[in-house]
């Protein structure tokens, strides 16, 4: 889970908006290719390992100032949502509904 921040977490050498922006791109990109339509565990535990390594840049760097605070908030907890969707669907093998596993094909009834 995401540790509380304690205290102000804006600080130097810490990330802009515009670098959150784009660390946001670029887990939206891997939870689609992970958490898409088709899922399988090798893709499924490459997600979980994107976002851990995204996790621990932007608790290690944090904020730069102001304005990158929320988005930097933002991200923290979108990470945490991903990692939480991933897990489920690492630990529900079979397919059901739209969650369909290649690896799984089959409900397990």
């Amino acid at each position: 889970s995401t540790p509380r921040a304690e205290g102000n977490p804006v600080r130097e050498g810490g990330l802009t908006a515009d670098d959150l922006s784009a660390r946001l791109g670029d887990l939206r990109e891997a939870m689609w290719a992970s958490l898409g339509i088709i899922r399988n565990e090798a893709g499924l535990r490459s997600g979980l390992r994107h976002v851990e390594r995204l996790r621990e840049e932007i608790e290690s760097r944090g904020p730069l100032d102001a304005e990158a605070l929320r988005p930097w908030c933002e991200l923290r907890f979108l990470c945490e949502a991903a990692e939480l969707s991933l897990t489920s669907a690492l630990a529900r093998t079979e397919s059901r509904g739209a969650h369909f596993r290649e690896d799984h094909p089959a409900p397990d009834d």
